[in-house]
């Protein structure tokens, strides 16, 4: 029964190729931040504190009109932050456009000294860089970082490029310029030399925020990636994107604390100093715009309504600070886990009755999330999606697979045997099957052959929308009683019908063999009974009564499925059925008052002769048969 966790497993593996998987991935990859944040026991990670967001809000925009601002606006934000010393100021703005202050903003860049400025592309592909004149006379003083946002089509941003050819990202470059302001201070705290400077007078905070020192800043350098132009001659290629680990909602105020939420500060309130200086002193201090309708961006935890792609490069950000972005496994291990989850799967479903598939079908789908959830807190996103649907896909399989078997046996023994017969031969299939096909088999059973005497001159009188159900109505009433008895009708001859018991399971117990003999009798003689009060039902119709003869034999026989791949019957073969055949076409010679007209072999009077009174009729010579063979009769 493994095929159908294999074939669900190749078909998983081959919707992966075509990428069938990738939007319930995604659905999934939502999923696990959501649960991360709504569990309060589970760990979480929090915004990183190095990080401060200058935000262009809605505030700030009643404050100064319509966005984009003229220039001067960023040359007051740049002369504020000279004095409240941020480690770095990265612009998520593009200034593309020529404007009479691009003097005073590169002046301004120049006094600060660490600023990221954006690089972008315009619709026609055009690049979409600082002007000219600022580029000229800035040079040196600011670091270039391009800000392509790669969102998914649900507009989730998941990833991150962070080098695009020779061009860091925005978030790369700004933690280059965090380094080397670090670089270029000292160890302790600061103490200003300018006694002008209005924050050098202020009360020292409580806690201030120390400088990390050199040998911090450069444990950074190995987690920044190395971007190599296209015609590098170096052999290192280009980092792929990165997975984007979300650490946390913006703006929520339901659960907002000071480990959780991002500093974020209004634009007009810093121009206007209305934020102290230790806010952003030492910070990454990212400029962008955060009112709603502008830049949308989309995260995990802030769909509708939506966030703004400033804060996806201060998620990577933290996530380069932190050394916690996504892993996940590599491609070639997804195949392998999908072959060994459809087969395990297929091997437990084959062990377990109803009850123990419906936990399996839902106990190891829950059990890999659960898995994937861990794996999660530590910064592993795994496979969930195409893992579950393959449990789902191997059960639906399974279940497929085993409906088709039933019916492959229902359809050879239902309408031969009784139905809590039938229900044990599906209970007890893998006796009979090997490889979904019904085996041929040796065993030894008693047969049992029945045939209406004088059934030729009754039909020659009978006209046929009479006889046919007539026949039909004794076929039921004999049928009824075989089959509660555990007997299996075989197959109707004409007006005979042959019935086997002690299949389609061998019998290894001697006992078990006595048992169908002896059942075999009993029917025989309860046939005799509801004979009686059928001919009484048929008088009453005025039609035809009915007499029988009866021939029983237990021997070794051969059972099977035969026929064609069109028609296909389950049947036995051999001299017992040759046998019991003949026994009965002898109940002929039975005298008149005979209490039954049957006949057995010795075989089966062997059997039976502890529950049943039978004589000896004699030693008849068969047709067909060299030798002789003993027949029994029964007595009352």
């Amino acid at each position: 029964m493994a095929l159908p966790g294999l074939v669900a497993a190749l078909g998983a593996v081959g919707l992966g190729w075509l990428g069938g998987w990738d939007s319930m991935e995604q659905l999934a990859y939502n999923s696990l931040f959501r649960i991360r944040d709504s569990i309060a026991i589970l760990p979480k990670p929090s915004w990183d504190e190095r990080l401060a967001i200058i935000a262009i809000d809605e505030k700030s925009l009643q404050e100064y009109g319509q966005f984009p601002w003229s220039r001067d606006r960023y040359v007051a934000l740049l002369d504020e932050l000279s004095s409240a010393q941020p480690a770095s100021i990265s612009f998520d703005i593009l200034f593309a456009e020529p404007s009479e202050d691009d003097d005073a903003f590169s002046s301004a860049i120049i006094d600060n000294d660490n600023v990221v400025l954006a690089i972008a592309d315009s619709k026609n592909g055009v690049e979409l860089r600082p002007t000219p004149e600022i580029e000229a006379q800035a040079a040196g003083a600011f670091i270039l970082g391009h800000v392509v946002h790669i969102p998914d089509p649900d507009g989730i941003s998941r990833q991150a490029l962070l080098c695009r050819k020779d061009l860091p990202a925005l978030s790369v470059a700004a933690i280059k310029a965090y380094q080397s302001s670090l670089d270029n201070t000292s160890i302790a705290v600061v103490e200003t030399e300018d006694s002008a400077n209005p924050l050098a007078n202020s009360t020292p905070p409580a806690n201030p925020t120390p400088l990390i020192n050199k040998s911090e800043s450069e444990s950074l350098l190995p987690l920044l990636p190395q971007c190599q132009s296209s015609d590098s001659l170096s052999s290192q290629p280009s980092p792929p994107p990165v997975w984007i680990n979300w650490p946390g909602p913006i703006f929520d105020p339901e659960r907002a604390t000071t480990k959780t939420t991002l500093q974020i500060v209004s634009f007009v309130d810093v121009v206007t100093g209305r934020v102290d200086a230790d806010v952003l002193r030492n910070k990454i201090v990212l400029v962008g715009v955060t009112a709603r309708g502008l830049d949308p961006a989309r995260s995990p935890l802030n769909y509708d309504p939506p966030i703004t792609g400033v804060y996806v490069h201060a998620a990577v950000i933290d996530n380069l600070l932190n050394d916690r972005f996504l892993h996940r496994p590599p491609t070639w291990s997804l195949p392998f886990l999908l072959v060994l989850l459809g087969l395990s799967t297929s091997l437990l479903l084959s062990n377990q009755g109803s009850k123990g598939r419906i936990m399996i079908v839902f106990g190891i789908p829950f059990s890999w999330f659960s898995i994937g959830l861990l794996c999660f807190l530590g910064n592993w996103w795994i496979p969930v999606a195409a893992p579950v649907a393959t449990v789902l896909m191997t059960t639906i399989g399974f279940q497929w697979q085993e409906q088709r078997e039933k019916q492959q046996l229902m359809n050879l023994f239902s309408m031969h045997v009784a139905p809590q017969t039938a229900q044990l031969i599906w209970s007890r299939r893998d006796e009979l099957l090997a490889n979904g096909q019904l085996q041929p088999q040796e065993l030894t059973a008693t047969v049992l052959f029945m045939d209406i005497r004088g059934f030729t001159s009754i039909s020659e009188k009978m006209p046929s929308h009479q006889l046919v159900p007539w026949l039909n109505r004794y076929f039921e009433v004999m049928t009824d009683c075989i089959m509660e008895y555990g007997g299996v009708v075989d197959k109707y001859i004409g007006d005979a019908i042959m019935a086997v018991f002690g299949i389609p399971f061998p019998r290894t117990d001697q006992a078990d063999i006595q048992q169908d003999a002896i059942a075999a009798i009993a029917t025989s003689i309860d046939m005799y009974q509801r004979l009686q009060h059928l001919n009484i039902e048929l008088a009453q119709q005025k039609l035809p009564t009915i007499s029988i003869g009866i021939g029983i034999h237990t021997g070794v026989l051969t059972a099977g499925s035969v026929g064609s791949q069109q028609r296909v019957n389950y049947s036995v073969f051999g001299d017992t059925v040759n046998t019991a055949a003949r026994l009965e076409s002898m109940t002929k010679t039975l005298p008149p008052d005979a209490p039954y007209n049957i006949l057995m072999s010795e075989q089966t009077f062997t059997y039976v002769k502890t529950t049943h009174k039978g004589r000896a009729t004699g030693r008849l010579k068969l047709k067909g048969k060299e030798a002789e063979t003993m027949t029994y009769t029964l007595t009352p």
